[in-house]
């Protein structure tokens, strides 16, 4: 793979204050639905993590 990816982490930081910050035009929109959104994310990268290191051992 070829190409530069040292802008990912600053993406990922400005990503995800749009992803788990309040939307206005939400009322529902509260704490909990957003800390509910950012385990997900985390839910699924520990998930990827773990299928990858799996591969890559039995491979």
């Amino acid at each position: 793979m070829s190409g530069d990816l040292s802008f990912l982490p600053d993406f990922t930081f400005f990503a995800s204050k749009r992803l788990f910050d309040r939307d206005p035009q939400v009322t529902g929109d509260n704490y909990g639905a957003r800390n509910l959104r950012l385990w997900q994310v985390i839910l699924v990268w520990i998930l990827a993590i773990d299928l990858l290191i799996t591969a890559i051992l039995t491979v």
